[in-house]
């Protein structure tokens, strides 16, 4: 503690003597980082003149000090503080340990009430704490500004490095997903984005994510990918990629099911299955999914899917629609801290189905800010024909429609659909 005092003194000390050194240090430290209460007044004081562009000098900080009529705030504090400066050029350095240390404290402090609510058996208070312990884990200072010029070459740089293969560019043997989402980016799938999933209840939500993970890890030899089933169990999940490998047919003589399922679970050994973690706890919350992920990068997973977004056990049922959207927030900034990517499984309401229309970004339901969050809203939806008057859904075809697409343009590709063999094939594109 001793230390931070120190250093709060050597740094409130060099913005005192080098006014030019408070251009350095605000945006990397904040108020509530300081632990003694007289450091955050004269830190305060000179953050209310800094940003009304008033002159930051010793007397103007003194000025403002003395409306508090607090007499531990004189301008003999402030000559002390400029005593214990030993070099300005530490200003920097300190403040950015001094912004570290104040967030372990507040870390520390919602520790101590997430044990009360434990304690308690407050479940609400419990999921509130961790979220706010997660925020002040994530919080940072935005220290860098880039010129037009700057981000403009990066963005070259970025392109030069995806043909060269230095940034991953996980391509699927999917025109849809290979050649239109991102298509100004290069096509493919990659990280630091977020995918939603969406369609009507058994329009084949669960079966397209696994499809889309099956093909990124066939064709991507060192990716990993980490499946939260919060609706199916392991096995029912496992027995629907077992069956998108399998020959077997209804009716087929010779060799039976059960041989053809032991084939089919051979296949995707060989070739995928050690490399997708399946995590199948229903009423998982928020906070637990992203705890987990945390751990899950670690071990080098790259690819998440959540199966589905409204099976989440969020933490009250009042203002669903926030949560949603702040829970679809904190996995874009995951995903982008992170470098990963997100494969999110949600639910269309019926009204594109009542009113005989495509799904649009609205028809998500309790969408919330869902379709800002994401960078590419995939909708599931029938093919419709019209017979007789009456529109019907085509058998054993299905739309897959972009409805976003942030780096490229929206577009429907129609897919022809084996649900006995759990399997689709792209008819346009």
């Amino acid at each position: 503690m001793q230390e931070v005092l120190d250093m709060e003194r050597a740094l409130l000390g060099g913005m005192l003597i080098e006014e030019a050194e408070i251009d350095n240090v605000i945006g990397k430290v904040q108020v509530d980082d300081f632990l003694h209460p007289n450091h955050r007044h004269v830190f305060a004081a000179i953050e209310e003149l800094y940003g009304q562009s008033m002159g930051c000098d010793v007397l103007n900080i003194g000025r403002q000090l003395r409306s508090l009529n607090l007499p531990t705030l004189g301008m003999s504090l402030l000559g002390e503080l400029m005593n214990s400066c030993g070099a300005v050029t530490t200003c920097e350095a300190y403040a950015e340990r001094i912004a570290e240390s104040g967030r372990q404290r507040r870390m520390l402090e919602e520790a101590k009430s997430i044990v009360s609510a434990c304690a308690k058996g407050d479940s609400e208070a419990i999921a509130a704490g961790m979220k706010r312990i997660n925020d002040v884990f994530e919080d940072g200072h935005v220290t860098r500004i880039q010129t037009m010029t700057q981000a403009a070459q990066a963005y070259v740089e970025y392109l030069e490095a995806l043909e060269s293969g230095a940034i991953a560019n996980w391509k699927t043997h999917i025109s849809l997903f290979d050649d239109v989402v991102n298509q100004g980016l290069g096509g493919g799938l990659r990280t630091k984005q977020l995918l939603m999933c969406c369609g009507r209840a058994g329009a084949g939500k669960t079966t397209i994510a696994l499809y889309l993970v099956k093909e990124l890890l066939r064709y991507n030899r060192d990716l990993r990918a980490a499946f939260f089933s919060l609706e199916l169990s392991a096995t029912s999940l496992s027995g629907k990629i077992v069956r998108s490998e399998m020959t077997h047919k209804q009716g087929d003589k010779g060799q039976s099911f059960i041989d053809s399922a032991k084939v089919g679970a051979g296949k995707v050994k060989a070739k995928y299955g050690e490399r997708i973690g399946i995590i199948d706890h229903t009423g998982m919350s928020p906070n637990s999914i992203l705890g987990m992920a945390r751990k899950l990068v670690k071990d080098g997973v790259k690819v998440f899917v959540i199966d589905h977004l409204h099976r989440i056990s969020y933490p009250s049922l009042a203002d669903l629609r926030h949560q949603i959207g702040d829970f679809c927030k904190r996995l874009t900034d995951f995903a982008k801290d992170h470098d990963c990517l997100f494969i999110v499984c949600a639910q269309l309401n019926r009204e594109s189905e009542k009113l005989q229309r495509p799904p649009t970004t609205a028809d998500i339901a309790e969408s919330g800010q869902v379709e800002q969050h994401a960078d590419i809203i995939l909708a599931v939806h029938p093919v419709m024909d019209k017979v007789k008057g009456k529109l019907v859904p085509r058998a054993a075809t299905i739309n897959m429609s972009l409805l976003k697409n942030r780096h490229g343009p929206p577009k429907t590709h129609r897919f022809s659909v084996s649900y006995e063999h759990q399997r689709f094939t792209e008819l346009e594109g």
